[in-house]
């Protein structure tokens, strides 16, 4: 009996080892993850092209990875680095591959799933997440990301949420089809009137985000509203009547009292607001396009507007009441030139920016 259970501990720590091994060869799985990228700007020349007129992009998975490679910069989180993402498409799902690094240790996280849109919001579903080999529960990685990413993202238990409204482009549809990802875009109206509309427009931008889906639904109506008919303002009260958000209820009273709400929070730079701040780089990729843009004008008071902001833009602080005296003086075939000219020139990643120089 002695000499068998001898023989049993050998194979028991035999065996334990073995699934260390293979644990750890399923969780280093693919840790070298790396994906050819050809780095070209096609997706923003389509996506100019769609917000000028209004339409459908159509994106390949080296559009998408091109911009990525383009704008990301590596990010660490509590001690993991996240060196790159990656996004594949596959039928009618996407096929996301980060990796990542911890304690000098590379690891490859990747998930698979849907796009969609959703109450008002442009949704990843995902089917599943992997940590090399290792399925993960989506439950754990979702509260993760709730805890890293709340200010960015809503996260609920079947996905990712984004708002369209927090996006420089109204979105209409979204959907994989033929490897390519369809996006329905909407012709983009830059706001040259500094109009009390757009004002509230921009506040409820900022709430809605916070609403619950009832509330969330009729503001999203409204914005919409407000975006084609700016000088309706009195009707939008109607229509956030049965909102029962405080916030909201505020930006509606002002409206009556005509004056901006501050309940909102709302980002318009006005000068009891101070001004707004952007960052190194997007200060000086900005500066390049408003210049390309200055180039296309021949208007010299069209051209002075454009470089009034291509100024701000490479100090790398913004304050449209600087710039707001000049686009008034503007004549309407003056503005529709220096709308032209911004369209064509800035990519859609830095709209917000350009639009928050012009109210």
């Amino acid at each position: 009996m002695a000499r068998k259970k001898k023989r049993k501990l050998p194979i028991f720590l035999a065996i334990i080892i073995l699934i260390i091994l293979l644990f750890g060869i399923m969780l280093k799985w693919n840790s070298g993850y790396t994906q050819s990228v050809s780095g070209s700007t096609n997706a923003y020349n389509k996506l100019k092209d769609a917000v000028i007129a209004g339409g459908t992009v159509s994106l390949s998975s080296d559009d998408i990875n091109s911009v990525i490679s383009n704008s990301f910069e590596a990010q660490t989180h509590k001690g993991v680095t996240i060196k790159n993402i990656y996004v594949n498409m596959s039928q009618n799902k996407l096929d996301i591959k980060i990796p990542t690094a911890y304690k000098g240790q590379n690891f490859l996280v990747s998930s698979t799933g849907k796009v969609a849109l959703k109450e008002g919001c442009i949704v990843y579903l995902p089917d599943s997440f992997k940590l090399g080999a290792i399925p993960l529960p989506k439950n754990f990685i979702l509260n993760k990301l709730k805890a890293m990413y709340s200010s960015k993202f809503t996260i609920e238990d079947d996905g990712i949420y984004i708002n369209k409204s927090a996006l420089p482009v109204t979105i209409n549809s979204i959907e994989i089809k033929d490897n390519n990802l369809n996006i329905g875009v909407e012709k983009l109206k830059l706001n040259l009137s500094n109009s009390k509309a757009a004002e509230v427009r921009d506040e409820l931008l900022n709430t809605v985000k916070n609403l619950n889906a009832s509330d969330k639904t009729k503001v999203e109506e409204a914005i919409k509203y407000i975006e084609n008919n700016p000088n309706a303002l009195n009707n939008i009260k109607t229509k956030l009547s049965g909102v029962s958000n405080s916030e909201i209820k505020k930006i509606v009273q002002d409206i009556d009292n005509g004056k901006p709400s501050d309940g909102g929070n709302s980002s318009i730079v006005t000068p009891s607001q101070g001004t707004k701040k952007i960052d190194t780089k997007t200060a000086t990729e900005l500066s390049e396009e408003l210049g390309e843009a200055a180039g296309k004008v021949k208007d010299s008071a069209s051209k002075a507007v454009i470089n009034a902001m291509q100024a701000q833009a490479a100090s790398g602080t913004i304050n449209s009441s600087l710039i707001l005296p000049q686009v008034k003086a503007l004549n309407q075939t003056q503005r529709d030139e220096v709308q032209d000219a911004l369209k064509t020139s800035i990519k859609p990643m830095y709209f917000a920016q350009v639009s928050s120089m012009l109210k």
